[in-house]
């Protein structure tokens, strides 16, 4: 599992891209998350960005901008899933 901190190590992100083959696009995407939020890793969930590509990689700022790049999937039919993209999330 990779993951990025902000520069003042308050907020991170979770690029997601699990199930690669069988078309389930629901749970790629990016997650952000609040370190200084009290709890388990759910209650620091600040909130989830959902992409039909992967996210191979993702930054987020120390005011929770995030950025994320989406590449496509090739799924076991042989569609095409997701794009080429540079995702900004405010």
């Amino acid at each position: 599992m990779v993951f990025f901190h902000s520069p003042d190590m308050r907020f991170f992100v979770l690029p997601v891209g699990k199930d690669t083959s069988s078309g389930n696009t629901q749970v790629h995407g990016v997650h952000a998350f609040d370190i200084r939020k009290s709890g388990n890793g759910n209650s620091k969930l600040l909130w989830t960005f959902n992409t039909r590509g992967v996210v191979v990689n993702a930054a987020i700022s120390s005011d929770c901008t995030a950025a994320a790049v989406e590449v496509p999937l090739q799924l076991k039919n042989g569609d095409l899933t997701g794009k080429h993209m540079l995702i900004i999330i405010r």
